[in-house]
Formats: structure tokens, sequence, C-alpha cells
């Protein structure tokens, strides 16, 4: 008995509610309301997700940038790991007297630290380029490219990489 008890209260309150359907549930307005609401909601969540996901992509390019430039300079200081610009010191290159080891060509490899190969690579590279002020040298020795900066006189001194010292005449 208990279950029809139930049942009937149930109907009764059914019954109530399709005939007063202002009482129990909405009207349409209130539903287009409720579903614009929901629309500029989703909207809105979509603007946020589309501004995150353009400054994740903006954060992953910036830090793919300073990795190559990480790998760029590990590169010019023959692997090692100090933060250091190569080939580009904090004053020009200074005009020096052609000195060290001559490499032939009117070529010198300026100090011990720099060989007659890489002075050879680094006097067809600068003779190549115009006359640019920063070069990028291969060296056959430690098979690596470094930064070389160069200014123009006679001679030319190239500066850079390992303490390389270039004279070019």
């Amino acid at each position: 008995m208990r279950a029809n008890s139930r049942s009937i209260g149930l109907l009764m309150m059914l019954g109530l509610c399709s005939g007063a359907m202002a009482g129990c549930g909405s009207s349409s307005a209130d539903d287009e309301r409720l579903q614009n609401e929901k629309i500029e909601a989703a909207r809105a969540e979509g603007r946020r997700e589309a501004r995150a996901e353009a400054a994740t992509k903006e954060a992953t390019a910036q830090a793919r940038k300073l990795q190559r430039e990480v790998d760029r300079l590990k590169e010019g200081t023959g692997g090692s790991a100090a933060p250091t610009k190569t080939g580009a010191s904090s004053t020009p290159a200074a005009a020096a007297p052609a000195s060290g080891n001559s490499c032939g060509g009117g070529v010198s490899a300026g100090n011990s630290a720099t060989t007659c190969p890489f002075s050879l690579n680094v006097a067809d590279v600068y003779r190549g380029s115009d006359g640019a002020s920063t070069i990028d040298v291969y060296s056959p020795v430690t098979k690596m490219t470094y930064i070389m900066s160069c200014s123009d006189g006679t001679p030319t001194v190239c500066r850079g990489g390992n303490n390389a010292v270039v004279y070019i005449r």
C-alpha cells in the first residue's frame, strides 16, 4: 500500500507540474537565456584556452631559440658550458703587427692557441665575405665552427673562437 501511495503522490505532482508550467519548470525565454549564457561561457573558455595555447607556443619558440643560441655558444667554446659569447670580444679587434707563426699566403697564426689550418680557413672565409666584420669559420683541427670578429686594416686582425688570433695581409 505504501508503494501505491507514493506513486499516487508522484502522479499528482506531475499533474500539477504539467498544468502549471510556470511554477514547476522554466519558460522558453528562460531556457533561451540559459542556453545563451552557456554558449557565452563556452566561448569565453575557448578564448582563454586559445590565449593559453598562444602563450605556450610563444614560450616554446623562445625556449628553442635560446637552446640554439646555447648550442651555438657551446660549439664556439669547444664544448665548455661557460656562457661567454664566442668570437665577439668586448673591444673591437685592434690592428696588431703580424706576428706569430706564418702560415703562408700572407696569413699568420697570432698565438699558440691558433693553428695554421684554422688561420688559413679564416683568411679564405674573410676574403670571400667582402670584408664582413663577423664570420663563421670551421676548424679542421677541432671539427667545430667558430665565430671570428675581424677588423679591416693592414693587417686585418680576426679574433674569436678559443682565443684565436689570425693576421691577414
